[in-house]
Parts: C-alpha cells; sequence; structure tokens
C-alpha cells in the first residue's frame, strides 16, 4: 500500500528558521497562514512516513497516521513559541532539529492512540460467535478431488509443457 501526500510548492523558498521565526512573530493573519502553509507542507510528509510506519501493523493504518499527521501539527502550532533553535546551530541543522522536534511530538500523539486503541473494550456479545462455521476445512482433505472442467487455453498450455 502506497499513499502520498501531495507536496505544493511554496511561494517562495524560505529556511526552516525564517518559516519557525515567521509563525512566532506573524504580525497579520495573512503572514501567519502562509507560514503555517509552508511550514506543514515542508514536514508533513516526513511526518506522515513515520506515522505510516508506526501504525503499518493497525488496519486502519491510513486513518490512524492521518490522525496522527494532523494532531502533530496542531501540538506544533500550539507549543511553536516555545521551540528555539541553539543560537550556534547553522541553517542546514535546522531541518534535522525541526524534524526531530516533530518526530518527538508524533511519537507522543502515537502513544496516545495507541493506548486508546488498547484500551477499547470490545463487545462480545455483537460479535455472532454462536453460529457454528458452514464450511469444515478437513471434510475435503480425504474426499476425492473434483475434476476440473479444462479449457482450450490449458489444453494448449499442457500439450507445451508435455
Amino acid at each position: 500500500m502506497q499513499v502520498t501526500l501531495p507536496i505544493k510548492t511554496p511561494f517562495r523558498t524560505s529556511t526552516d528558521r525564517e518559516i519557525i521565526e515567521g509563525i512566532k512573530k506573524a504580525d497579520s493573519e495573512k503572514d501567519l497562514k502562509f507560514f503555517q502553509y509552508e511550514f506543514y507542507n515542508r514536514f508533513a510528509p516526513y511526518i506522515y512516513k513515520v506515522a505510516l510506519l508506526c501504525c503499518r501493523n493497525f488496519n486502519d493504518a491510513d486513518f490512524l497516521s492521518r490522525e496522527i499527521l494532523q494532531l502533530t501539527f496542531i501540538n506544533a502550532y500550539r507549543n511553536i513559541s516555545r521551540f528555539d533553535f541553539p543560537v550556534e546551530s547553522e541553517d542546514s541543522d535546522c531541518t534535522n532539529l525541526t524534524k526531530a522536534w516533530l518526530g518527538k511530538i508524533a511519537n507522543n500523539e502515537f502513544r496516545r492512540a495507541l493506548s486508546k486503541k488498547v484500551n477499547d473494550t470490545v463487545d462480545f456479545d455483537s460479535l455472532n460467535l454462536s453460529e457454528t462455521p458452514s464450511d469444515d476445512l478437513f471434510t475435503n482433505l480425504y474426499e476425492e478431488p473434483e475434476q476440473e472442467v479444462t479449457n482450450a487455453f490449458k489444453l494448449k498450455l499442457q500439450e507445451a509443457m508435455n
């Protein structure tokens, strides 16, 4: 199963430091939305991929991954004022530091989602367990195999193999 998020090209190229500082110090709603848009489009594919790898053993892995992605960015936007880069860090290090910070948030969200899944109780009354299966897997084990109806393609294939 391969699911990808569409990656939109940014309006201008900004460094990760500029984007985060822009979110923190945005003067207008328009600037804030622009920097949030840039931030999301830059890091959402990475967080989605990490979340999908964490959730791959669940039946609803895609749904859980998208939920973790959404909750990660909600928490990141709420707590971005507490996130700072080290003073001596270079712009090339900012990407890895931001991914690590978002990855930590995503990991916490995954743990919350997993605890909810584990604590979900199954209503056994709604499962129809009283019915016995109609097909017994072992009844056909000792009987003669059914004769297959051969078609022209199978006959030609058999001739070619002989």
